[in-house]
């Protein structure tokens, strides 16, 4: 059975007279996607277009009547459309529209390639109490936790894509040839995960995953410590926490909900977060990172002790930051079901869902 029977092709975007709030931030979403990419190399004339394409999104949004910002996004979507049709052989629209179904499948993979990458680079730290139980969890025994026999062929189709797609960053009309590779830009916005990090790990799922991953700066928390990375063990610790997901209760045996507290603590553990929040590189040490920074070696066991302490901490609870410097982990530890439900994008009581067939999720 075909791994990738989920992913629907994708269809042109709704005429702009019927489209709805929803199509209207399907559109803003790929502009933002695309302005977003590493790898995107538009001329200054090209840039500006989507710059203001990307405006008239958010204006149309904003006014439904708006006829200026309607006009310019039709110019654009125009500008997008293959340019080797004829009279009597026009050319196909541009396809850009991918439907829910497609993007939740996706975004569900997504979330699990991060969810067992990370665990994998955590599990080593945790308490050893934590390791013994998550050694017996049947999560812990998944035939494939990485999911290779969706992303190999998966990863068949961005390769044989990367031409067309490395064309469309740089301006050029070929969106109907790389459909997988603009889905992948499109989810890899929406969770907040970084483009070449995500390529990087779908290799290595594609091929077995098995031994080291390829292309990744260092991602091991004992090594950045030992080699004094600070700029990057604050970029992972970032990304981390922006793309932690609670999608599953258990990942190879682990909590969830205990990784996300390490992922969402861990920065403000360590870190001084508050000013320069965007560019973590820009983040100060805080106290009980320079110490741990300042040793010799037992670099690893330093990691291991902290998570340690933190765990602790967690469980005893503290409404201000103690004497060791940890915050207070009450607010996390006090989330209760029903609280980390209301996380999924459900509509709060008294207010009004958005109009549209699709969920605001994407």
């Amino acid at each position: 059975m075909n791994p990738l029977r989920y992913l629907a092709p994708p269809t042109p975007y709704k005429e702009l007279s019927t489209t709805n709030k929803k199509g209207l931030k399907e559109r803003l979403s790929y502009a933002e996607a695309l302005e977003h990419h590493p790898g995107l190399q538009l001329s200054a004339e090209q840039a500006e277009l989507l710059h203001t394409y990307q405006q008239a999104c958010e204006a149309l949004l904003e006014d439904p009547g708006n006829v200026n910002a309607a006009m310019r996004m039709m110019q654009y979507e125009q500008s997008l459309e293959p340019s080797t049709g004829s009279l009597s052989n026009p050319a196909a629209p541009v396809n850009l529209s991918f439907d829910l179904a497609t993007k939740v499948k996706l975004g569900e993979e997504l979330d699990n390639l991060y969810s067992v990458w990370a665990v994998t680079r955590y599990r080593k730290y945790l308490p050893a109490g934590i390791q013994e139980e998550a050694a017996k969890h049947p999560s812990a025994k998944t035939a494939d936790p990485w999911h290779a026999a969706f992303w190999t062929p998966f990863h068949g189709r961005l390769e044989a894509e990367a031409a067309a797609f490395a064309a469309v960053l740089v301006g050029e009309n070929r969106h109907n040839e790389c459909p997988t590779s603009i889905l992948l830009m499109l989810l890899c916005d929406r969770h907040t995960v970084d483009w070449d990090e995500t390529r990087a790990l779908i290799r290595y799922a594609a091929a077995g995953a098995e031994g080291v991953i390829e292309g990744l700066p260092e991602s091991d928390f004992g090594e950045l410590l030992r080699t004094k990375d600070v700029a990057g063990l604050a970029t992972r610790l970032a990304r981390d926490e922006s793309g932690w997901s609670c999608s599953t209760e258990y990942v190879l045996g682990v909590s969830t909900l205990l990784m996300g507290f390490f992922a969402n603590t861990l920065a403000d553990t360590l870190f001084e977060t508050e000013e320069e929040l965007m560019d973590p590189t820009k983040w100060e040490p805080k106290k009980v990172l320079r110490e741990r920074l300042a040793l010799a070696d037992g670099h690893e066991q330093a990691f291991r002790e902290l998570l340690q302490e933190m765990y602790v901490q967690m469980l005893v609870g503290s409404d201000d930051e103690d004497e060791a410097g940890f915050p207070g982990y009450d607010d996390f530890d006090d989330l209760d079901d029903d609280e980390w439900e209301e996380f999924e994008g459900d509509v709060e009581e008294g207010e009004e869902d958005d109009d549209g067939d699709e969920s605001d999720e994407y």
